[in-house]
């Protein structure tokens, strides 16, 4: 009876480690790298990682309701790009198109954690995670012609206000970040994280290229010079003089949407926790159940 009693006893109290209601609120600052995918890309996945990033940072803030979620509010600012006289390939550097954007977005994730690994008697724990939530992204791509910068959205490069062509696409939307990573516990307040998310998008463009392409002088009449003139770039690449006369409806993009990723290496300050030892009591006994911060941070 005696072990019995025990036994539940030790099982209520990994119960309440397990799960507990310790809490714990952090803030938390990295860099690292944002990197674009879509109609611009080589398909050659290094290549592309190297032409198509740009330093990205972030600040959070997570708190901790128990030992396998964490709630975080994420806020990252980077830069993307894309250029196609970069690509291996013979038909892209033709097709000479190319951007770049800064990346604003704001995300709330859920981090899951179900477990830590000790490496030693001190601190220093490894615990991986993986982590979705969703975001709000905001986005501008420009590009540069004849030595000048342009916004690209507001010139309707695909007919975007031309009556049958819809409305101009909007510059903030959605995205779902999935992705994960590894907690460093390094002393009691403070973690590293090393961290890759990619973030699923609703639009086509983040790089302002779409699936085809509009006719150059129906886009002339329509939406002015300037738009035409950067819808199609290839006469450049070619050394022609005048605009090619596509006909509207000629294939310019793909049909997916657009991506971006964000990895990052982050630096977590603890500011507070209430993880506190609780004593249960079953038969005039008193059992002291550890803290829960402990038996993480040990791995017990």
């Amino acid at each position: 009876m005696y072990k019995t009693k025990r036994l539940l006893i030790v099982s209520a109290c990994l119960f309440v480690i397990y799960t507990g209601s310790g809490q714990e609120l952090s803030v938390g600052a990295g860099v690292g790298a944002s990197t674009y995918w879509g109609d611009l890309n080589s398909g050659a996945i290094f290549q592309d990682i190297k032409n198509s990033s740009g330093l990205q940072g972030q600040l959070f803030l997570t708190y901790q309701p128990s030992r396998i979620f964490t709630l975080r509010g994420n806020l990252a600012v980077g830069k993307i790009m894309g250029d196609d006289a970069l690509s291996e390939k013979v038909w892209q550097r033709e097709r000479n198109l190319s951007f770049q954007t800064r990346l604003l977005d704001f995300s709330g994730r859920v981090m899951i954690h179900p477990w830590s690994i000790p490496l030693n008697d001190s601190h220093f724990v490894l615990t991986p995670f993986i982590s979705s939530g969703l975001s709000v992204f905001n986005f501008d791509p420009r590009t540069t012609y004849n030595g000048n910068m342009y916004r690209l959205q507001p010139l309707g490069t695909e007919g975007q206000g031309m009556p049958g062509f819809g409305e101009k696409y909007q510059l903030t939307q959605l995205s779902i970040p999935i992705g994960g990573g590894l907690k460093m516990q390094v002393s009691e307040r403070m973690s590293v994280i090393i961290e890759s998310y990619a973030h699923k998008t609703f639009t086509d463009y983040i790089d302002d290229v779409g699936a085809q392409y509009v006719n150059y002088f129906e886009l002339l009449a329509g939406n002015g010079l300037l738009a035409a003139q950067l819808s199609d770039r290839s006469p450049e690449a070619l050394g022609l003089s005048e605009p090619i006369d596509r006909p509207t409806g000629s294939a310019k993009g793909g049909k997916f949407g657009d991506y971006y990723f964000m990895t990052s290496v982050s630096v977590v300050y603890r500011l507070a926790s209430n993880n506190k030892r609780r004593v249960s009591k079953f038969g005039g006994d008193n059992v002291i159940c550890p803290d829960r911060s402990s038996w993480i941070l040990r791995g017990k």
